[in-house]
């Protein structure tokens, strides 16, 4: 049989698998060992999986965790489109494999996949160092924030992100600008960036927060897909007490301010103004608005008042497309934000997509 070798890239430098067909031939292979999975983590792209593919993934996550070069003695039972699955959903919800980017080549013949060539894109012992160092500072986070519920948890991630991590400017209109296939790694793209330099842009956001997340025992993947200028984009999917939701930290950091219309949205709020790549990952509608920000603390108005803006809150939500306006009639047009505030540096942030006002002092 003829053997070929194919290229295959997927969107946001997800897998760039190769595939070599061989001969079929009967050979009796030893049972492999490996780690399995931490069960104490739900992982939601694994749960999609057959329990073939999750052999697979449990085999291929072990040792990429170990810097394998070579997987031997799979079963054959699964096929070269279903391994490059099985890859590509551990990039999505094992943001601890940065050093990793899909690099490899599957050997197979017509009975399925039998070995996986791996490659990595990173120094081991480098990339090892920085692990530790990403460690100590997620665990330190962890026992910090070890609340009762997922909502406080999830929360206390999403500030912290917002709070401590700047955007990567420079990198991100660098990326526009290069048309290339690869480019190089820039630590901007992954967890090192924001733990260790505090610049990302929105892979690094969404996988931190995906790190952080299952540090406290949150199930989250990554979603990729675009945004609303139609620019490639990352965020989040995490189950926060029982239900699904979206949450967006790049959007949520502001700079000066944070903006929580992007902390657990359901589905129709993050249709709006994001676009999900579901060629890789089927991933849930997100119904519940149990743990919205704005409804979990009361701040989400049916009508205008100038009082809504007076219990320490200076973000609020409406919940209709009327009251929303009228709030903005009354505090843009008609100037009321000056009876809360008599600064002249206060200013004013609306969305009309998820009709949250805000305000607040520039510095």
């Amino acid at each position: 049989m003829k053997k070929i070798l194919v290229a295959c890239f997927l969107l946001l430098a997800l897998t760039g698998c190769g595939t070599t067909q061989k001969q079929a031939k009967t050979i009796k292979n030893p049972v492999p060992t490996y780690a399995p999975i931490d069960t104490t983590i739900s992982y939601y792209a694994y749960s999609e999986l057959s329990s073939s593919e999750q052999v697979l993934y449990a085999r291929m996550l072990d040792a990429i965790n170990n810097y394998q070069a070579k997987i031997t003695s799979v079963d054959g039972s699964v096929s070269v489109d279903e391994a490059f699955k099985v890859a590509n959903y551990i990039m999505l919800e094992h943001p601890e494999i940065y050093y990793f980017t899909g690099g490899c080549n599957v050997k197979y013949d017509d009975e399925g996949v039998h070995e996986l060539d791996l490659t990595y894109d990173l120094d081991k012992n480098t990339t090892k160092n920085n692990l530790a160092q990403i460690d100590s500072i997620a665990s330190d986070f962890a026992s910090k924030n070890a609340y009762a519920t997922d909502y406080e948890k999830a929360l206390a991630i999403f500030n912290y992100l917002a709070e401590n991590v700047t955007y990567d400017e420079a990198f991100a209109d660098a990326s526009k600008a290069d048309t290339t296939e690869s480019a190089p790694y820039n630590p901007s793209t992954s967890i090192e960036g924001v733990f260790l330099n505090h610049t990302a842009i929105c892979s690094g956001y969404a996988q931190a927060f995906e790190l952080l997340a299952h540090r406290l025992g949150i199930e989250a993947v990554s979603v990729t897909g675009t945004g609303k200028s139609g620019e490639g984009h990352e965020w989040v999917l995490a189950k926060l007490d029982g239900e699904y939701y979206y949450i967006d930290p790049t959007w949520g950091d502001q700079d000066t301010w944070i903006d929580y219309s992007y902390f657990a949205m359901t589905s129709d709020q993050l249709n709006k103004e994001h676009t999900t790549d579901e060629t890789l990952l089927n991933y849930p509608v997100a119904e519940s608005n149990a743990d919205d920000y704005f409804v979990k603390n009361n701040i989400m108005f049916t009508e205008y008042n100038l009082d809504n803006f007076k219990q320490g809150f200076t973000q609020v939500r409406y919940s209709t497309p009327e009251a929303y306006a009228l709030a903005k009639e009354h505090l843009f047009n008609r100037q009321e934000i000056f009876k809360l505030t008599k600064s002249s540096k206060a200013q004013t942030v609306s969305n009309d997509n998820y009709l949250t006002i805000k305000i607040f002092e520039e510095n």
